[in-house]
């Protein structure tokens, strides 16, 4: 399955000065003229990691390939070798990049390593705090391919246009390449992250109707209820995406969990334990958290005036993963300890994926942010959270040539996660690999069209019995089995000789010695002698 790129950033790009223009120009053609370092290719989604974590993403890769997105895996030994070196490795990686999406064709990029592994670029901004500044790890640096990040040449990165006296850096704000990163450092976290995008990626046929979770607090006064003066209130935000959630074209169910309940008939009145009983639960495919966006509580999620604390994040068991947006300041940080990173790091739960700010965040300004992302990623079926990302940026990109809160917000805004994961419930598509080509007598004439392998699986999810219809379009040889989001073979149903037309057989959710298997994401994996089809389920226990 290809991601839908209707909403590229692209589109949105304002007209820039000439003199903006041609250094952009120019490292086009500079990219265009050295992209013979790279060999001949065509991937559309690159991930960059080490050699030793290079195992463990080559499952993911393959896993897109599968479906029908061009893959690879691409290790920074390779790129080494092959690319010429900048000044230092965030450099090289961004020239790679460059020529990756000019010769291969390459739209979206996975950085597969926490900085310990893919650095990011450093960049100092002054609008924050107002005496002083803060140093921000912008990842946007490897997916605007544009201009110079250090255009005046100081060694300070992505400073902001300042008058005719003080240009600033050419820093493109407007991605080319959808972004995201895994903020793993190890094998088994590695293997972990991968586990569950797979599984995001394939429960997306299983679930009829998507269901959210909004929380949102009470933002000012800080000292709300014991003062009544009521000036903003997240779950406004929170009904906001509500409407969005309900108007797509699969509705959504919505739960909402607000501080202040009692505006919003219907809404829970939400505390840390009934947020993290509803996330622990397993039924959502997204969970969006609104709350103080000023200041952090390290890698806890304000809820609120209590905390889900960190290592309780880290404990999630739910079944199904969900996708987490997060407001809170520090929430999305990949440098340390943070909420999103302990969920998506969570061994038997929590996230696949998520989208947050690395620093402080400023509340209107990342909700209108936040808005626009869900506009592009709900605006139809299959639109990848790395191609509504990228578009959000370019439809603020006339905000951000100033240092205010749109720069700031464009910096610190951070997809950890595939970015080629559909937001949305859709029906992954049955994967085919033709091991041979069924041709005609004539050679020359082209293959007979309807000779394919067929599955099919219902109820789905099910419990505790799923039926398995399999269309064979001649007899032979067929192999049925069960294997778990990391490939791991659960169990065998049928290995024998088939007539064609149509076979059934049944799984009842045990493994090959009888016991019960855990609630999840499974693949029927049906063998021919010509074909390799793939069907996802879900148990639901």
């Amino acid at each position: 399955m290809r991601c839908p790129r209707h909403f590229q950033a692209t589109a949105f790009r304002p007209l820039r000065w000439t003199s903006c223009l041609l250094p952009g120009m120019l490292i086009i053609f500079l990219v265009t003229a050295a992209s013979a370092t790279l060999p001949p290719d065509a991937e559309e989604f690159v991930i960059v990691t080490s050699a030793e974590l290079a195992p463990e993403f080559e499952s993911l890769a393959t896993f897109k390939t599968d479906i029908g997105m061009r893959a690879r895996v691409v290790t920074l030994d390779w790129i080494a070798a092959h690319v010429e070196p900048g000044v230092d490795l965030a450099e090289t990686i961004r020239r790679f990049l460059q020529e990756a999406h000019v010769q291969w064709g390459t739209q979206y990029v996975l950085l597969g390593g926490d900085l310990e592994v893919i650095p990011t670029r450093w960049v100092y901004n002054t609008y924050y705090p107002t005496i002083g500044g803060t140093d921000l790890p912008v990842d946007l640096y490897y997916a605007g391919l544009d201009g110079d990040w250090d255009g005046d040449g100081d060694g300070i990165y992505g400073e902001p246009y300042g008058g005719t006296e003080d240009p600033g850096d050419d820093a493109d704000l407007v991605p080319e390449l959808g972004l995201g990163r895994a903020p793993v450092s190890t094998s088994d976290e590695a293997a972990l992250f991968v586990q569950k995008s797979i599984a995001f990626h394939m429960q997306s046929g299983s679930i009829t109707l998507p269901r959210a979770l909004l929380s949102a607090d009470v933002l000012f006064p800080e000292t709300w209820p014991d003062d009544p003066y009521l000036t903003m209130d997240g779950a406004d935000f929170a009904e906001d995406l509500r409407i969005q959630l309900e108007a797509a074209d699969l509705p959504w169910l919505v739960d909402r969990h607000y501080e202040n309940c009692t505006r919003f008939p219907g809404s829970i009145c939400g505390t840390a334990d009934t947020v993290y009983e509803a996330m622990a639960a397993g039924e959502y495919r997204l969970v969006h958290h609104i709350a103080f966006t000023s200041f952090a509580r390290g890698d806890s999620l304000i809820v609120g005036p209590d905390l889900i604390a960190g290592d309780d994040l880290a404990s999630l068991e739910n079944p199904i993963v969900f996708f987490l947006t997060t407001t809170v300041a520090e929430g999305a940080a990949h440098d340390i300890s943070s909420p999103l990173v302990r969920t998506l790091l969570a061994q038997n739960g929590g996230c696949a994926a998520g989208l947050g700010s690395s620093r402080v965040a400023f509340s209107t300004t990342i909700a209108k942010y936040n808005s626009t992302f869900y506009e592009f990623a709900l605006a139809e079926q299959g639109v990848c959270v790395g191609d509504a990302l990228r578009s959000t940026f370019g439809s603020f990109s006339s905000y951000t040539w100033e240092n205010r809160a749109d720069r700031w917000t464009c910096m610190t805004l951070l997809l950890l996660g595939d970015p080629t994961l559909p937001l949305s419930a859709v029906e992954l598509p049955v994967s085919i690999d033709d091991r041979e080509t069924v041709q005609n007598e004539n050679e020359d004439e082209l293959p007979t069209p309807g000779l394919q392998a067929y599955l099919t699986a219902a109820p789905n999810p099910f419990n505790p019995q799923v039926e398995i219809r399999g269309e064979l379009p001649v007899a032979g040889n067929v192999r049925v089995g069960v294997c778990d989001v990391r490939g791991r073979e659960v169990c065998i149903l049928f290995n024998g000789l088939c007539n064609a037309g149509e076979a059934t057989w049944d799984w009842n959710g045990r493994d090959r010695t009888g016991r019960d298997v855990a609630s999840g994401v499974y693949l029927i994996r049906m063998e021919t002698e010509s074909h390799i089809v793939h069907r996802a389920v879900t148990l639901m226990r």
